[in-house]
């Protein structure tokens, strides 16, 4: 599912995305460009390079009632593998998910101007493919991106469970 630029949105209810991809990218659900999603009770799964995407001032993402899992890395050169990724200035609202057994990692959030919320959500193995590609890290926020977790579990994961870096992020 793509949707880019303003004025697009989507509300969904009771959706499967699974298996896209192939030998290239496949996101399961991509945002961008200030377009709007409102999803819940869906899954999204077996996609590759990224599960959940959203990215750019203006586009505003609300999942409720949700789980992201098994995203694979790109086939191409085997990195990636988000389950959530919400960067570029976007704002996320996510409601009692479950992000598992994704490879890289489970939720991604980056850049100023990024806001997400996130209340009632697992984050669970979270394992790179190898050692040595991919991070296998719970959540990450960094380059400023503010985030406000609530009753969030992060557990089994290859790598980091929690990681706030960089200034100017607030993980709270």
């Amino acid at each position: 599912v793509l949707l880019a630029g303003d004025g697009i949105s989507l509300t969904a209810r009771n959706l499967v995305v699974r298996d896209t991809g192939g030998s290239t990218r496949g996101q399961g659900l991509h945002l961008e460009w200030g377009a709007r999603a409102d999803v819940s009770r869906a899954v999204i799964e077996r996609n590759h390079d990224i599960g959940v995407y959203a990215g750019g001032a203006g586009t505003q993402l609300t999942l409720a009632d949700v789980a992201v899992r098994d995203t694979a890395s790109q086939p191409s050169d085997r990195l990636y593998g988000r389950g959530i990724n919400v960067e570029s200035g976007a704002t996320a609202t996510i409601d009692r998910a479950v992000v598992e057994r994704n490879r890289d990692y489970g939720v991604f959030i980056h850049d100023a101007g990024t806001v997400v919320r996130l209340t009632d959500v697992v984050v669970r193995d979270t394992l790179s493919e190898e050692a040595t590609l991919g991070s296998g890290r719970g959540l990450e926020a960094g380059t400023g991106a503010q985030v406000e977790a609530r009753r969030v579990l992060v557990e089994r994961r290859r790598e980091i469970g929690v990681l706030a870096i960089d200034p100017g992020t607030c993980l709270v």
